[in-house]
């Protein structure tokens, strides 16, 4: 794998089928310090990675020499509004086109019977004056493609029409210019200018829906870059400034009102907020934020009011990181695309030689002119490697953009094809199937009321970076608990924490601390330490200078979707093993409880590394799902890797797939979502093959004696067809409910 920093990302304009794709990458690959390129013909991109530094003049130079149009990708590039103009250049020329092609088709009505045609319009100087702007205005994308594919010593789709068309074109001109030559060569004379402005019309046509498709591919990583702010008030001496997000910098103070975005990442410093977060976690339901909480940029503040100290700003935000990170997803191809190319690097010719074959064989075996010139345009005309070429990638950009809503980021496509394989799932506990955080369980007091001891507790934890503090302050909250001021405050690692309150010493923490303060342990405290630890809890006492006046006990929480998803596990039959590090006590009450039979506890990294090595050489294809930290060695071992964020970090690089908040329901979204992309990719080759399997045997003429047939028109509509089919099925993942 390339180092990612080492590479550039250019869009390009131009590309019609996977033949464009092939160009563009070998051309780029001849230059010295091109390491590896990446083109997807459906983002319309190409990602260059280089071991050493480059000119992008170069690479540039290097695509337009072949027919294309390119630039960088960033903000600053004026491709867009190039699109923009194409785009309108062409909707007028098929407006202007469409008219002619009306006119001309109303000259074959007549030779259908149809009467009151004006005799003009069948005349072939009308015909041809017609023509000539259709063939060499409006088809002149194709006619330039094609030349400079020929200059390349190339072939792609444009070849294929300009050479239908201009056969077309060409023997109705000769056939108006000089009628007695083929007379006396026993040829008789047919003008196919309404097939050639036809196909023409017909073919951009499907180029101009295929682009608006195209753009629609990846609306998904558009609307995030749209989603975010694009200005900030910022808070200077106490005033507020209205400022562009540009402006930004790492510890300004920006106020967020309601109904506002969120212009950067940070962490609250005053005030309280209402988030919606749906926009990146795919969580639709609305997430309260406090004093000290980090929050998204990008996101909306639906209630309160709130000041933010900035933490990340510009490609540092998670949404830029999430967009990078999708982008650079959807540039990569998986085993079966390559294969596609590799078929589709020869299409274009094989179709060429199909077409003088079919010519030849009609001219003389059959001796019909007509048939051989028309059968062959049709076989020119129908075959597509634009369906080919669309198949993979499309369906791709919308399935991994479609994640990337729902708060799942894939990293690496080539799990797609094992997702749907997958037979067992090993998973971690803490921060997994628990939510990873410690909360107060018990306030067992000897000495004075609950809330007293709350309260003496929560004085104390105001100081500590303990994972129980943010818990214990939270209850002391929500019962509007004012707390002590304390002194002389002390962490003791490993043992627990101590402080002065109205010149009183209080300790919490565990037996070792005791005995260090000198603190008898009675056996009834013992015994209901014992107690609380056969529960699978954390039991703490808490101390006076004299005596334990109370213990309190914490615990991790299951998650509240962990059981649903389990057991939804159970129906597909995929295998659930739990593997900790926790002790055997705590394992085990969680395993009960969710109802998983094998887990193992107390178990190292390097040993869950181990498990899932002997598991793969059983036959089984793992999945591993855990935090991405701890259990890195096991998540770069398994057949699949699965992470769970945490909302503000998605560089976890052990792991296949990211799940941006760590909820557990995203497990289940993963593997049937994996299951449809491969499944959209399979149907869209499918019918692309087939399509070519089918249609081309008959386009030229094999079934003809059944009376099966196609014209040239027909063909080009096929072809337009066929490449909107495929963009069609894959947009259907944009809207996929899971």
């Amino acid at each position: 794998m390339e180092n990612k920093n080492n590479s550039l990302d250019f869009k390009i304009y131009g590309m019609t089928c996977s033949a464009c794709v092939n160009k563009v990458e070998n051309e780029l690959k001849k230059i010295d310090g091109i390491s590896d390129v990446s083109v997807n013909l459906a983002t319309e991109k190409a990602k260059v990675f280089f071991s050493k530094k480059i000119d992008e003049s170069i690479i540039i130079n290097s695509i337009e020499k072949i027919g294309y149009k390119a630039c960088l990708d960033n903000k600053n590039n004026n491709i867009d509004i190039y699109l923009e103009k194409e785009i309108k250049n062409t909707k007028i020329k098929l407006i202007i086109g469409s008219i002619i092609g009306l006119i001309l088709i109303t000259g074959m009505l007549h030779d259908l019977g149809f009467k009151n045609i004006p005799h003009f319009f069948m005349n072939p100087y009308f015909q041809l004056v017609l023509t000539i702007p259709v063939q060499f205005w409006v088809g002149s994308k194709f006619l330039l493609g094609a030349w400079k594919s020929f200059l390349n010593k190339s072939f792609d789709m444009n070849t294929l029409v300009s050479l239908g068309t201009l056969s077309a074109f060409t023997f109705s001109l000769f056939a108006t210019l000089f009628p007695n030559v083929l007379l006396k060569n026993n040829i008789p004379i047919s003008y196919y200018y309404e097939s050639s402005a036809i196909i023409i019309i017909l073919v951009l046509l499907g180029k101009y829906i295929e682009t608006k498709a195209k753009n629609k591919t990846s609306e998904s990583i558009k609307s995030l870059i749209n989603l975010q702010a694009k200005k900030a008030i910022l808070l200077e001496n106490g005033k507020e400034k209205e400022v562009e997000i540009e402006k930004l910098k790492i510890n300004d103070i920006v106020l967020v009102k309601p109904g506002q975005k969120i212009p950067s990442d940070g962490i609250i410093i005053k005030g309280y907020g209402v988030i919606d977060e749906s926009m990146i976690t795919g969580e639709s339901i609305p997430v309260e934020k406090f004093v000290d909480d980090k929050v998204i940029g990008s996101t909306i503040n639906i209630n309160g009011s709130f000041e933010m100290k900035v933490t990340k700003i510009g490609e540092n935000t998670l949404i830029s990181q999430i967009v990078k990170l999708v982008e650079n997803t959807q540039a990569t191809k998986i085993p079966v695309q390559k294969i596609v190319d590799k078929v589709t690097s020869v299409f274009v010719p094989v179709i060429i030689f199909i077409s003088l074959i079919t010519f030849l064989v009609w001219l003389l075996i059959f001796k019909n002119v007509t048939l051989a010139f028309l059968n062959s345009i049709s076989v020119l005309v129908i075959a597509c490697p634009c369906a080919m070429g669309l198949a993979t990638p499309t369906a791709i950009v919308v399935g991994v953009g479609r994640a990337a809503q729902l708060g799942i980021l894939i990293k690496n496509l080539q799990i797609l094809e094992i997702l749907g394989k997958v037979n067992c799932i090993v998973t971690d506990k803490t921060g997994t199937l628990t939510k990873g955080k410690p909360e107060l369980k018990d306030i067992v007091s000897f000495k004075y009321k609950e809330d007293e001891i709350l309260k003496i507790i929560a004085s104390l934890e105001k100081n500590s970076e303990h994972p129980l503090s943010y818990s214990i302050l939270k209850k002391a909250k929500e019962k509007n608990i004012d707390l002590f001021e304390t002194e002389y405050f002390e962490n003791i690692v490993g043992e627990g924490i101590g402080a002065e309150i109205n010149s009183i010493e209080y300790y919490l923490g565990n037996e070792k601390l005791m005995k260090r303060k000198r603190i008898n342990i009675d056996d009834k405290y013992k015994e209901i330490y014992e107690k609380l630890s056969s529960e699978g809890k954390t039991p703490m006492y808490l101390c006076d200078e004299k005596e334990i006046i109370a213990l309190i006990s914490s615990s991790d929480t299951i998650k509240d979707d962990a059981k649903f998803v389990i057991n939804n596990l159970k129906k597909k039959n995929i295998e659930l093993i739990m593997i900790t590090g926790d002790n055997k006590k705590t394992a085990e009450i969680i395993a009960n409880e969710l109802g998983i039979k094998n887990f193992y506890a107390e178990v190292l990294p390097q040993e869950k590394f181990n498990y899932i090595k002997k598991l793969q050489n059983d036959g089984k294809i793992v999945a591993m799902l855990g935090d991405g930290i701890n259990d890195a060695p096991a998540l770069s071992q398994a057949n699949v890797s699965i992470a769970m964020g945490n909302g503000s970090d998605i560089a976890i690089e052990s792991s296949d797939i990211t799940i941006i908040k760590g909820d557990l329901k995203k497990v289940i979204q993963i593997l049937a979502l994996g299951d449809k992309i491969m499944k959209t990719i399979k149907q869209n080759l499918f019918w692309a093959f087939i399509y070519n399997i089918i249609f081309i045997p008959v386009a030229s003429g094999l079934f003809y004696k059944f009376n099966i047939r196609l014209s040239p028109i027909f063909s080009a509509l096929a072809m337009s067809l066929s490449s909107i089919s495929v963009l069609s099925n894959s947009l259907r993942l944009k809207f996929l409910k899971i």
